[in-house]
């Protein structure tokens, strides 16, 4: 049988085997990867605004970035972010961001891509859900509701 190579498993990384070139035959997205990582380089965020606001496809949250450059002496870069699969699922297919199909960060929750754009916000638009529980409580329910709300449950 076949060992699976760029698996880190290995020690050939998934993005860098030994011999310090991308690892194409692993990724084949790694030079986008790279490039990502040169075009972000020089943006520094100094702090963010977090608006809420009602729009026709549901609730829009935008975090609006104060971004600086790095360095004076090179060109302005892209706000670069981490976004794990329920933030792609409401992030706007409008042309504003590009997703990084390599690199990326893994946790619990997903594989997180890097989202890159332009400009110096990141909007979020979440659908609006119906939630069959909202509405008047059993009112024999009430004591364990309110226990558990005020972080005095035990799971």
């Amino acid at each position: 049988s076949r060992r699976a190579t760029g698996t880190g498993k290995d020690n050939v990384s998934p993005h860098c085997p030994a011999t310090n070139v991308p690892n194409s035959e692993a990724d084949p997205y790694i030079d986008e990867f790279a490039q990502a990582i040169d075009d972000g380089s020089n943006v520094c965020t100094e702090g963010s605004v977090i608006t809420i606001d009602k729009v026709p496809q549901g609730t829009r949250t935008t975090y609006h970035y104060k971004d600086v450059r790095c360095w004076d002496s090179l060109p302005d870069g892209y706000l670069t972010m981490i976004a794990l699969p329920h933030h792609l699922a409401v992030t706007p297919c409008n042309g504003d961001y590009k997703v990084v199909q390599a690199g990326g960060h893994r946790n619990l929750r997903g594989l997180g891509l890097a989202v890159q754009t332009a400009g110096h916000k990141w909007e979020l638009v979440y659908p609006e859900y119906d939630i069959d529980w909202v509405g008047e409580p059993d009112k024999d329910k009430i004591p364990t509701i309110l226990k558990f709300l005020k972080g005095n449950g035990e799971l």
